[in-house]
Order: C-alpha cells, then sequence, then structure tokens
C-alpha cells in the first residue's frame, strides 16, 4: 500500500487501536529490517486490525496483551536489511551532510573538516533517534522527545566545540 492508502485507512481505526497502530509502525521503522518486508507486514497488521474492529476486537485482542513483545517478536523473525540498503541509507546521509555544510559554508579552508564532523555527529544523532524511537515505542514517555532533543543539543555544540578546537591544532 501507498502512505495515502495507509492514512485513509488510519482514519478507519478507533483511536485507540490507530494508536497501537502508530507505535507498532514506529518500532518497525527504527528496526533493521528489509524494507519490502517491513511495509509488507505493517499492511497485514492494518488489515487484521480493520477486520479485527468489525469484530469488536482491539489490537491487544488480535497481537496479545504486551503489544511491545508480540512486535519485538515479529522484528526478530523477519529478514534485516541487506547491506545495500545499508550503504544507500549511509551515502544518503553522507550527501546531506556534504550539502548542508557545503551550502551554509562561509570559509572553505576547513570545508573537508566541517564535513567530517558534521557527517559523523549527524550519523550518530540518526544512530540515537532510532535506538531511542525502537525503545520507547509503546511507552508514551516525553522522555524520548527530551532525551533526543538532548542528543541534537549535544551533537550542535560538540560539533561547534570540536570545529573551534580542530581550526586551532590545525
Amino acid at each position: 500500500m501507498i502512505y495515502k492508502e495507509i492514512e485513509n485507512l488510519k482514519l478507519k481505526l478507533n483511536k485507540c487501536n490507530k494508536q497501537q497502530f502508530e507505535e507498532f509502525c514506529l518500532y518497525l521503522s527504527s528496526s533493521d529490517l528489509d524494507a519490502n518486508k517491513r511495509n509488507e507486514i505493517r499492511d497485514e497488521i492494518l488489515d487484521h486490525l480493520l477486520e479485527g474492529e468489525k469484530e469488536g476486537k482491539d489490537f491487544q485482542d488480535l497481537f496479545g496483551q504486551n503489544p511491545r513483545d508480540y512486535t519485538k517478536q515479529l522484528v526478530d523473525q523477519l529478514p534485516k536489511s541487506s547491506i545495500k540498503e545499508k550503504l544507500t541509507f549511509s551515502f544518503s546521509l553522507l550527501t546531506i551532510s556534504i550539502i548542508i555544510i557545503v551550502g551554509n559554508s562561509s570559509n572553505n579552508s576547513y570545508l573537508f573538516m566541517d564535513v567530517i564532523l558534521f557527517s559523523i555527529l549527524n550519523g550518530i544523532v540518526v544512530f540515537g533517534f532510532f535506538k531511542l524511537t525502537k525503545r520507547f515505542a509503546f511507552k508514551n514517555s516525553i522522555l524520548s522527545i527530551l532525551i533526543l532533543t538532548l542528543i541534537i543539543q549535544t551533537a550542535g555544540i560538540s560539533y561547534y566545540f570540536l570545529k573551534s578546537f580542530f581550526i586551532e591544532i590545525f
């Protein structure tokens, strides 16, 4: 299913099932899974939820009292993303980092250092985001937002500190 179809079908879910489905999708998205298989499972779960609601069932009735455990078990059984997918994602991060740095660079003498530092810190932030998203899925917690904000702020401060440090050394 395409994104628009999924969003339209999610509107048919009751509030509780919609929230649980979104948490399920969040957990799936933050897991190292083959993209096609991840989308296939997402679509199947949505279909089961829609059919279950017609029978008066909710997410817990269909998938157990602990949706996080169910989702974790499901993810553990699915094929992981390929090396090609991982490299493509990493290359995309690097490309975005280069575009941001080159677009905002006023001093070309430190361009290489900027790209390296920003790419490393960008990777740390993205990795942290995926880990936190997976960890806090199915938990209604503002803590995840606060921790992610802290990681982003720390990365930004570290970027400027490290940049200043390396400029003084070189």
